[in-house]
């Protein structure tokens, strides 16, 4: 396959219209390819292009997980690589060494690469102290459990040099027990690392120390949602439960449907709202309804080109909006959601409003995010501990990171 190299860093803004006027910033770009500045990508059975990686951001770093090739980079916001951790078997043209890059006398950043096992690490997240946390898959220890579910993953501690600290599984470090379906990782305040396992029936989060310690592990039933009076008619489903970066904190969005009847044989569910709890993993319960979003509606037919677009939706007029997405809560308590207007045509899908609210669930500000309109991926948001908004999007042979705020 084709090595692509990587893009000089850019540092342009992109004007962005809104309520605030807000703009993001282009921070740099990776290709896809196999050196140690490049994402990885396959092409698979259905003669597809296929690549995985994940991202955190921590102290102005960002630290990138690629499952294709094997390997973890810490890299700057202006694109400057600082560490390598790479599984030599799989990435033959790197070596171990330490680079240094330099322009005349002034040494400008030290490039680390440090070798290890790694098989398609997955979600990662760093601490205070520049420590690496990586959800790794381990071939040897893969378990076929009765439901048909796969146990084959541990989470690697690297310190800010590479070196790896320890191996962590279910009862914590050292534990060759692997977990089975982890859906995130995130250290809190205190440096603890939360880690979430995601079930049909059930959530699971485990608490360890920064010495891999356990320290706690939680049970939440996905069908024990708290109801008023008025709600008992309601289907609530529990629509997602999100690590937070205050210790012991985690948050719960529930979606409230109810059914209507409109014939013997057609049963429509209509989404009412949206219900943002805080569950405290100290007590394992639901502490407080932080927030409450009502379900948003567009009228088509106030559109300017109704007539392009009513074939669309047919005779209906008011057309229910996607409900909001919840994307996290910094270390000061401030909530973030996205905002996505119903599917018109020519006009970009990827455009979003995300909204920024306070502890109590008031609206401090929207801003409007209007990326190019010829790319073809984006991805979800990352909210970081002190409330930057990152993202990426890929277009071409190119992955561009950006922050939204």
């Amino acid at each position: 396959m084709r090595l692509f190299w990587i893009i000089a860093a850019v540092t342009a803004l992109i004007g962005c219209s809104g309520d605030d006027g807000v703009q993001y910033e282009e921070l740099f770009s990776l290709n896809f390819g196999y050196n140690d500045n490049e994402i990885g990508i396959n092409l698979n059975s259905e003669n597809m292009l296929e690549y995985g990686f994940d991202f955190d951001y921590k102290n102005n770093f960002f630290y990138i997980s690629d499952r294709i090739n094997n390997k973890v980079i810490k890299i700057t916001e202006k694109g400057e690589l600082l560490l390598i951790i790479y599984n030599p078997e799989t990435n033959s043209i790197l070596k171990s060494t330490d680079a240094t890059t330099a322009t005349g006398d002034e040494i400008l950043f030290t490039k680390l690469y440090r070798e290890y096992g790694l098989y398609a690490p997955e979600i990662i997240a760093s601490d205070g102290d520049r420590n690496i946390y990586v959800v790794n898959k381990d071939p040897k220890l893969k378990k076929i459990n009765d439901n048909q579910s796969v146990s084959e993953q541990l989470i690697l501690k690297f310190n800010n040099n590479g070196d790896l600290l320890y191996i962590l599984g279910i009862e914590g470090k050292g534990s060759p027990t692997p977990f089975t379906h982890i859906t995130d990782i995130k250290i809190d305040e205190k440096n603890n690392l939360l880690l979430k396992e995601d079930f049909d029936e059930n959530t699971l989060i485990y608490k360890f120390d920064q010495n891999g310690a356990p320290l706690k592990k939680s049970v939440i039933n996905k069908k024990e949602i708290p109801l008023q009076k008025n709600e008992e008619d309601l289907i609530a489903i529990q629509s997602g439960a999100f690590l937070g970066y205050k210790e012991d904190e985690l948050y719960i969005t529930s979606q409230f449907i109810k059914e209507n009847l409109e014939s013997s044989l057609i049963l429509r569910y209509e989404t009412l709202y949206e219900k943002l709890f805080g569950y405290s993993l100290q007590n394992d319960k639901y502490q407080r309804l932080i927030m409450k979003i009502q379900q948003k509606f567009t009228d088509i037919s106030k559109l300017s080109n109704y007539s392009d677009i009513k074939d669309l939706y047919g005779d209906n007029k008011i057309i229910a909006r996607p409900i909001d997405d919840f994307v996290g809560i910094d270390i000061n308590s401030n909530i973030y959601f996205i905002q996505r207007d119903i599917s018109i045509k020519g006009k970009n899908i990827n455009d979003f409003t995300l909204a920024e609210y306070d502890a109590n669930g008031r609206l401090k500000k929207n801003y409007v995010i209007n990326y190019p309109p010829d790319i073809e991926v984006t991805s979800g948001l990352l909210i970081s501990d002190f409330g930057a908004a990152l993202s990426y999007y890929i277009k071409g042979e190119e992955i561009t990171f950006v922050k939204i705020k």
